[in-house]
């Protein structure tokens, strides 16, 4: 896997969230803390209490404001429900030459994952699993190892700078109006596939 090949990472959020991104940019949990920001979560509990307890390079998980490779994940999936309130933030591959960046291999949380520096640890990662179509397997252990290498992750220490953020992308005309009345400084557009077409019943 080239930085040349790559496509934009993805950051699933709260349309809520969006005036406090496009002012401070995509902060870890810790950096939210920091500032006294209130974003709202849409994570898993139990994923974050994973995540809490983990440390990936020296630094605590939660130090990391955390992109995905491919958003169109079995978060996003689980979250799909929600589709008139979150979105996708697209970020300029170009985030990986900052300071510190690193990427995984699977999921950030899971005990098995390896993360690695960048550009050099890019060729430890499974591109045909992170960007397959489908991570379903009949193959309980398999479809384990696939779902969570969709979610393969770029954790950038602190806060990815909202000069990064390329658009928004959202699964609704519900979220779209919601998303341009607040004037983001990026474009906005509909993707229903990008939701697995959750959107389609609100159009």
């Amino acid at each position: 896997m080239l930085i040349a090949d790559l496509p934009p990472f993805g950051n699933i959020t709260a349309l809520a969230n969006l005036v406090s991104i496009v002012e401070h940019g995509i902060c870890s949990l810790a950096e939210t803390h920091a500032r006294a920001l209130t974003p709202v979560s849409i994570a898993d509990d139990a994923v974050q209490d994973r995540r809490e307890a983990k440390r990936n390079h020296g630094l605590p998980l939660h130090s990391y404001a955390c992109l995905y490779f491919d958003p169109r994940n079995p978060m996003l999936l689980m979250r799909s429900g929600e589709v008139d309130d979150i979105g996708v933030l697209y970020v300029d591959p170009a985030v990986l030459d900052l300071p510190g960046v690193r990427v995984t291999n699977m999921n950030a949380s899971r005990d098995k994952c390896r993360d690695f520096p960048v550009p050099e640890g890019l060729v430890n990662l499974d591109e045909a699993l992170i960007f397959a179509e489908s991570w379903h397997h009949p193959n309980e252990s398999e479809a384990y190892k696939r779902k969570g290498a969709k979610c393969a992750e770029v954790l950038v220490p602190g806060t990815v700078p909202p000069e990064y953020i390329l658009e928004l992308v959202v699964g609704s005309q519900a979220a779209y109006e919601a998303a341009i009345a607040l004037s983001p400084p990026f474009p906005v557009r509909i993707d229903q596939y990008l939701f697995f077409d959750a959107g389609r019943a609100r159009r």
